[in-house]
């Protein structure tokens, strides 16, 4: 069913009620809801067009309908797809999947900044396990819904050593359905110590070299994942270190790494200068051959034409997500079809990288 004014007015009064519940009780409840695909209606995903091309290649075998997608972090255990694929995301990310199921850290492990559009996490890693999570993709695929891209993130447990953290990025990768569209390798996350000591350039490299000898999984659809709090030389040679293993591309930013007012990763508006400056300092590196989805504070039409401008592939959202509710796509896709608009752009290809020129 379209949605109509009075369904979008529910689904206001709905995001703004779960906003005065603690944090991870609302993703909970919004979660079940998704999950049991208690969603009465269906975003069409072409309705933004209005004689714009918005279509971008996840792959040279998947188009997609526009740019924006769904970061990891939001539905981590892949049970929430049934609702989400209704949500006019052109693409959605689950994970961050590990080998062994772990709980994650202790609650409260979420808080709200609504005056920053922000939020702070701390969850640690918390999922079922890759066997489970394999299940629930197995499952979603077998749906009508099963021509909704996905991907998959990947972590390590929070108890693999540090000599065998690559093992556990094998493992994920040799268990997870082919039918994924992708999967992004987590270099980054702010709440495992072990990827503090993995986002290296002989790691990148060492860990293509075993994808190519230990599994299927063709190094075109692995993407690599890195944090926005890297010194320029360093992370300009992790993607110098990408580009020559070959991997499909690059996601830019996880979230920051902060002490206060919490400890944990901050994601959302304060995000916004340091993930465009990483795609940035990754075009000179690469000068627009390596593929890259932008995630890290985007909230408005505004904010992913200036990433795709800066050489963006994709983008994908999270926190405006969570602080804006299910139309939220919508509302971004319609004010960055104004902006095209406005400077004369009639598809992506004559936006992207524009920002060097």
């Amino acid at each position: 069913m379209t949605p109509t004014h009075f369904t979008k007015n529910i689904a206001t009064l709905a995001t703004k009620l779960l906003r005065k519940l603690p944090p991870e009780i609302a993703h909970n409840l919004a979660g079940y809801a998704l999950k049991k695909n208690i969603v009465p209606f269906k975003i069409n995903k072409n309705i933004f067009l209005d004689g714009i091309d918005l279509t971008s290649k996840l792959s040279d075998k998947i188009t997609l309908s526009h740019p924006l997608g769904l970061a990891a972090g939001f539905d981590k255990n892949a049970q929430f797809l049934p609702g989400l694929s209704r949500l006019a995301f052109s693409f959605i990310e689950v994970g961050a999947a590990t080998p062994l199921p772990q709980e994650g850290n202790q609650s409260p492990r979420i808080f709200r900044y609504p005056n920053k559009k922000a939020l702070i996490n701390r969850m640690g890693f918390n999922n079922v396990g890759i066997e489970k999570i394999n299940n629930h993709l197995i499952d979603f695929f077998k749906t009508e819904q099963h021509n909704q891209p996905v991907g998959i993130n990947i972590g390590v447990n929070k108890t693999t050593p540090l000599e065998k953290a690559l093992d556990d990025y094998l493992i994920v990768l040799k268990t997870t359905t082919q039918k994924i569209s992708y999967y992004s390798i987590n270099l980054s996350s702010p709440n495992t110590e072990s990827l503090k000591f993995l986002c290296h350039p002989l790691v990148v490299k060492s860990l293509a070299d075993r994808i190519k000898t230990e599994t299927t999984v063709p190094l075109s659809k692995v993407w690599i994942k890195l944090g926005p709090n890297l010194e320029k030389m360093f992370f300009q040679s992790l993607v110098r270190s990408v580009f020559e293993s070959k991997f499909a591309g690059l996601i830019l930013t996880n979230t920051l790494p902060v002490k206060e007012p919490e400890v944990g990763g901050l994601s959302g508006l304060p995000l916004l200068e340091k993930s465009e400056r990483a795609l940035e300092w990754a075009w000179e590196v690469h000068e627009g051959l390596v593929p890259m989805i932008a995630v890290g504070g985007i909230s408005n039409g505004k904010d992913l034409y200036e990433r795709i401008r800066r050489g963006a592939t994709l983008a994908q959202i999270y926190t405006a997500f969570i602080y804006e509710g299910p139309f939220v796509v919508e509302s971004i896709l319609k004010e960055f079809s104004e902006i095209l608009k406005s400077k004369n752009i009639s598809n992506l290809d004559e936006l992207r990288g524009s920002y060097y020129s």
